[in-house]
């Protein structure tokens, strides 16, 4: 199972790749979470945000993905709805 360090660099790849391209470029504006600079706004708002905004959402997906709330319900399953 690849380790964390190694699923940001896969993510980091891809973002590259997309942001590369001027063909999808045109199409496409990926965003990395990971890539947020550090904020007064909670993460899973900040993200969940972009989500919301988005036409079209790509998730990649490891076998562990956030923490849930007090509802049981992780920030990664809240992007899917």
């Amino acid at each position: 199972m690849p380790g964390a360090d190694e699923n940001v660099f896969w993510l980091k790849a891809l973002f590259d790749f997309i942001n590369g391209e001027t063909l999808i470029r045109q199409f496409f504006d990926a965003f990395l979470f990971e890539g947020l600079p550090a904020c007064d706004q909670r993460p899973d708002d900040t993200y969940l945000d972009g989500v919301e905004k988005s036409e079209i959402y790509i998730g990649i997906f490891g076998n562990e993905y956030g923490r849930e709330d007090v509802n049981d319900i992780s920030p990664t399953e809240k992007e899917g709805r």
